[in-house]
């Protein structure tokens, strides 16, 4: 048995020239090419040109502008002076929060 280690390989070109990848080569396109569609025949000599094989269907008229109704089943847009308070004072409390971090860490203290 032999301990020897196998030879290293070959320095790449160049002295500090990064090892590369190998470059793949595909077979075919990634895509698949369709030929594109043969052209209509031309219309018999004499003869009136064929309708279309679909008739355009003609446009639909607008509906009307529906109206939301203004009794009873309108939503109840109003907040509460409990749930407002509660909002204000969170609110209060995050830039507080926000403003004491700023202070504890971007302000320079002596000593």
């Amino acid at each position: 048995m032999s301990t020897e280690t196998p030879p290293p390989p070959p320095p790449p070109e160049g002295d500090n020239a990064a090892p590369q990848a190998p470059k793949l080569k595909l077979a075919k396109p990634a895509g698949a090419v369709l030929p594109p569609p043969p052209p209509p025949p031309p219309p018999a000599a004499g003869g009136a040109p064929r309708p279309p094989v679909a008739p355009i269907p003609a446009p639909i008229a607008a509906a009307a502008p529906r109206v939301s109704p203004t009794t009873g089943a309108a939503s109840n847009r109003n907040v509460g002076k409990a749930a407002a308070a509660v909002d204000v004072l969170a609110l209060v409390a995050s830039l507080s929060a926000a403003v004491f971090l700023y202070l504890e860490l971007f302000s320079k203290t002596k000593g």
